[in-house]
């Protein structure tokens, strides 16, 4: 299983539709999980993920996040999604790690998402 420290060095992705916005959801594979962060958690350096909260599920659940966050399926059961009246979304996982979005913020991801239009940071 991987760590946190792996995602230090983990190429990570955000939707293309988030390009000219400064918070947006990130995810980055390593190993045999998947990390998703929020750009809004600016860390001072980028080896220090502790700065940064980071929700981790098993990679092999990511078709299963992606499926429920465009409205097609249930949350993989390491993660509870909250869904906000503005169309905002609150990601909590297991162990209480906390990652809200903003409606433009999600509605950004679930595009890119729809499309599998994601680029590298």
């Amino acid at each position: 299983m991987s760590t946190t420290t792996e995602f230090a060095a983990a190429r990570w992705r955000k939707s293309a539709h988030s390009q000219n916005n400064s918070a947006c959801v990130e995810f980055a594979f390593a190993g045999d999980l998947v990390g998703i962060r929020d750009s809004k958690f600016a860390r001072k350096q980028f080896d220090q993920l502790t700065e940064q909260p980071l929700i981790m599920l098993p990679a092999s659940r990511w078709n299963e996040f992606i499926a429920a966050a465009i409205g097609d399926g249930s949350m993989p059961p390491q993660v509870r999604m909250n869904c906000h009246e503005d169309g905002g979304v609150t990601l909590v996982d297991d162990h209480g790690t906390t990652l809200t979005y903003t409606s433009k913020e999600w509605s950004a991801f679930v595009a890119g998402a729809s499309e599998n239009d994601f680029i590298v940071l």
